[in-house]
């Protein structure tokens, strides 16, 4: 995770109008995203728009939003998106005992 590339989106009028796609060690798209919390349903909202709208672009069906303690998965339309708290992402999956 902690070699996890960064997509940056940029957002105009509320809509996301460019994706850099990254490309993760194993070579394929990655979106990673961060929110203190996904607790407020507005941000909860904006954020999964957010990694939908770049998931589609960059042709992935999943992505993670890193929180502070939080931890789910929301299936979307165009893939999963995976919920982890920071130090859990930042330990990696494989340490975390997925």
């Amino acid at each position: 995770p902690l070699h996890t590339l960064i997509a940056s989106m940029a957002f105009r009028d509320d809509k996301l109008w460019a994706v850099v796609g990254c490309r993760g060690a194993d070579g394929q798209p990655q979106i990673l995203q961060a929110s203190v919390s996904l607790s407020n349903a507005e941000t909860r909202e904006r954020e999964v728009r957010g990694a939908m709208a770049a998931m589609a672009e960059v042709g992935t069906r999943a992505a993670t939003i890193v929180t502070l303690y939080e931890r789910d998965t929301i299936e979307t339309d165009v893939g999963a998106i995976t919920v982890e708290p920071a130090w859990r992402w930042m330990l990696g999956a494989d340490w975390a005992g997925t």
